[in-house]
């Protein structure tokens, strides 16, 4: 009895591991190193674990444990709109990246372990706050005040 709980248990255990990204680059540099800029672009899947994600008045925390991939994770749809969005990214393994996008360039790639924002004005299109991982465990927030 004890040995198929022990298997069962090892294969949940690797089962959670399929479809991470390894980090390549060290520790201590958190660049994206596998994913291409036309994939972020066109998008993609992802596998995370242990993710957490509130938002209260209009500000938004995400904390994964360890994620990989590429995700959505706002869309922002303008009608000659102007808005200023600021994330707070915090990067403790992998590598991370918060990108924000529309449908045929990356716009702005964010700061890691720093407070950073972006504001658009009197514009009118679609826009994807995207977060990109390779192995990687991060907090964020963001907030768009428009």
């Amino acid at each position: 009895m004890k040995k198929i709980l022990l298997l069962t248990l090892s294969l949940l255990l690797v089962g959670c591991s399929i479809g991470q990204i390894e980090d390549t680059n060290g520790d201590e540099d958190y660049t994206i190193e596998t994913i291409s800029n036309e994939k972020i672009i066109s998008g993609g899947s992802s596998a995370s674990l242990g993710s957490i994600q509130t938002t209260v008045n209009g500000n938004t925390k995400y904390k994964v444990d360890k994620f990989s991939g590429i995700k959505t994770i706002e869309t922002f749809r303008l009608n000659n709109e102007s808005f200023n969005l600021s994330i707070m990214c915090e990067v403790e393994k992998g590598n991370f990246m918060v990108a924000l996008t529309t449908d045929s360039e990356i716009v702005k790639v964010f700061k890691n372990n720093d407070t950073d924002n972006y504001v658009i004005d009197n514009h009118k299109g679609t826009y994807y706050l995207k977060i990109v991982g390779e192995s990687a465990k991060f907090n964020i927030s963001y907030s768009n005040d428009n």
